[in-house]
């Protein structure tokens, strides 16, 4: 049976993941297709099943990471918008959707599962 937690988390997290696989190659328009599952990830995290509520630690978790991921894409965009080269931008891109996948792995199994110090 699985947790509140990880039905909230475990989608957003297979789409963030999924957004980092569009980087990969340098494509040109890689980055464009990893800001619209950047956006997917965020309307999922935004749509939370009333039982969250009742968790304040799944509501926290997933509250930090969608800021992480809307911090990315409005970085993203403004870049995009500068006229900056795409490397720029899928470079920004890569980050957040590093520092997004980190920190819900680290919600979902927690630091002593994955080895790491708090």
């Amino acid at each position: 049976m699985t947790s509140v937690k990880e039905e909230t988390l475990l989608p957003v997290l297979r789409v963030v993941r999924e957004a980092r696989t569009e980087l990969v190659g340098g494509e040109p328009d890689g980055a464009a297709r990893c800001t619209e599952l950047l956006r997917v990830a965020d309307r999922w995290a935004g749509e939370l099943p009333a039982e969250v509520l009742d968790d304040p630690d799944t509501l926290q978790s997933i509250t930090a990471v969608r800021t992480q991921i809307r911090t990315c894409l409005i970085a993203a965009d403004q870049l995009v918008d500068a006229g900056v080269a795409s490397n720029v931008v899928a470079d920004v891109l890569s980050r957040g959707t590093t520092a997004a996948s980190q920190a819900l792995v680290m919600a979902l199994y927690g630091h002593e599962t994955v080895g790491a110090t708090p």
